[in-house]
């Protein structure tokens, strides 16, 4: 990346033969800027960030040790060069305060100034370098906390599904394999956080916000850490879940029923609704998929909105409802997409359950969850948000209507079935899916959108979104968002005469830094050059 440079002298002869004589291209730099002013300096530092700044000291109104002293505030500070006609010591001293790349005494030899350049250059070079590398490392750790979270989540999914079993020596074993931080040899607490969909009204933000917050509530009352991973979701409709592992070292049984009834307070407090919480018995992680059954079931019992901390042992005693169907079984159904042999062998569990008269609300109520963890846990496998897919009225009602009969059963799967592999046609095709993906940005580019925002419109997993929008396209999210924003501000400079500023946020940059930053990067210009630009090639049209 070719570097630029800023001379600043009240002398207009001192700054033509600097410019003129020092072959810049050479020196990696791209552009060269003049001032003739301090205080003309500061603005132009500001519009163009300058790496190296080659500055007289004696200047009229602001000098260049007051122009230094406001270039050290910013964030972003330029090499320095000072030329004088004195050889003060204090200019010396104060200049060397503040770490000027040279100082050099007027009237200067060119291999003078060539040299301190040179060594500007260089500076400004391992900066650059510096920051690159932090950058990389930045990323790598960014990326090794998504990519841990995710282990541990999908870790805990497999425990909790029973996709995952064998002793607790196996279990440490496939953690150490996966380097995750989590210990199978000690019980857990398994605290469901439920929030009844049906009775809750969302106000004034969005479902993937609501989510979003209800999770980092919860995870910061129950742990105290906002970022603590291992919280896995979970549907028992009408309830959206939260399943939150607890070490049993880590608090008795009253002091997790009183984060319990913490977190309800907290919830009714911010987010205005209505959650129940259950507690289930400390448990070790090979026994986290038979538990989870019985947390599920109690779920399924209590079909209220009413804010009350569940203890599992303290429930009322039920039959236990064994798996009406084989969920391996049903798994390979899906992943050879045999919807008949799925169809079917519901339809012989239904008949099976009606030989044995035990087609009951219970087992019908068992089936329906089955299913429902059945597709879910299906289509989390390839990448797509399934909670969010399954939100039309269609599905409200044939999932309302689904424990009420065989054939609204039959119903519901067959829908799910269709709708679980429409989306993942969907997704195969890339190109559909970049362009729904680019339809949205460029209706929503104006807002402050968010990758999120972005991959729960097309019902598909953020860190996948990312993936496949950059393999198909070349660019980043935010690169295309940013595309979309500068040729809209292109076309409000050419047809309105609203401000810079006014273009900035109507394009849904924050501020004009910002924005000037963005525009120069992909017009190789600044906002304000690009009209000057554009306003005297209409001015040469006219007759």
């Amino acid at each position: 990346m070719g570097l630029t440079v800023l001379v600043v002298d009240d002398d207009p002869n001192t700054v033509r033969l600097i410019e003129d004589s020092i072959p810049w291209s050479e020196y990696g730099i791209d552009q060269v800027y003049s001032a003739y002013q301090g205080a003309q300096a500061l603005e132009l530092v500001a519009e163009h960030e300058p790496d190296i700044v080659i500055s007289d000291i004696e200047m009229p109104q602001m000098d260049g040790i007051r122009m230094l002293e406001r270039l050290a505030e910013r964030i972003r500070r330029p090499q320095v060069i000072f030329l004088t006609c004195h050889d003060n010591f204090s200019f010396a001293q104060k200049a060397l305060r503040y770490d000027v790349s040279a100082y050099l005494l007027k009237p200067f030899r060119l291999d003078e100034l060539s040299g301190a350049l040179l060594g500007a250059v260089l500076k400004c070079r391992q900066k650059q370098e510096d920051a690159q590398i932090r950058k990389e490392l930045a990323d790598k750790q960014r990326l090794s906390e998504t990519n841990q979270d995710y282990l541990v989540q999908n870790f805990i999914l497999q425990l909790l599904n029973k996709t995952l079993k064998g002793s607790p020596e196996t279990l440490a074993a496939a953690a150490e394999r996966r380097k995750i931080p989590f210990d199978v040899s000690v019980r857990y607490y398994l605290l469901y956080v439920g929030v009844n969909m049906n009775n809750t009204e969302m106000k004034k933000i969005s479902e993937h916000e609501f989510y979003f917050i209800f999770r980092n509530l919860s995870t910061e009352t129950v742990y105290g850490d906002v970022s603590m991973s291992g919280v896995v979701e979970n549907t028992v409709y009408p309830y959206y879940i939260l399943i939150m592992p607890l070490q049993e070292n880590m608090g008795d049984l009253k002091s997790v029923q009183e984060r319990c009834s913490r977190l309800i307070e907290v919830a009714e407090q911010y987010l205005g609704i209505s959650i129940s919480c259950a507690i289930s018995p400390p448990v070790m992680p090979a026994d986290f998929g038979d538990m989870k059954k019985r947390m599920d079931e109690l779920f399924m019992r209590e079909r209220t909105s009413r804010s009350k901390v569940m203890m599992l042992e303290k429930s009322c005693k039920t039959e236990t409802v064994e798996g009406v169907f084989s969920q391996e079984d049903a798994l390979l159904y899906l992943r050879e997409r045999n919807k008949t042999r799925l169809l079917e062998m519901a339809k012989q569990q239904l008949l099976r359950l009606d030989i044995e008269n035990r087609l009951d609300v219970i087992h019908m109520q068992a089936l329906h969850h089955d299913f429902m963890q059945l597709f879910y846990g299906f289509l989390f496998e390839n990448h797509i948000q399934a909670y969010q897919l399954f939100q039309n009225e269609t599905f409200r009602e044939l999932n309302a209507n689904a424990e009420y009969s065989t054939v609204s059963m039959i119903k519901y799967i067959s829908y799910m079935f269709d709708s679980t592999f429409a989306q993942i046609d969907a997704m195969k095709k890339s190109d559909s899916v970049i362009a729904r993906v680019k339809k949205y940005i460029r209706e929503h580019f104006r807002e402050n959108i968010s990758r999120d925002d972005i991959a729960a419109s097309i019902y598909m997993t953020p860190n996948y979104l990312s993936k496949v929008f950059h393999e198909e396209t070349g660019m980043a999210l935010w690169e295309y968002i940013n595309i979309c924003r500068v040729e809209e501000a292109k076309r409000l400079m050419r047809t309105t005469g609203c401000s810079m500023t006014e273009i900035a946020l109507m394009v849904g940059f924050e501020n004009i830094p910002y924005f000037s930053t963005v525009f120069k990067k992909y017009c190789n210009m600044t906002p304000t050059a690009w009209k000057s630009g554009m306003a005297k090639t209409e001015k040469g049209k006219e007759p």
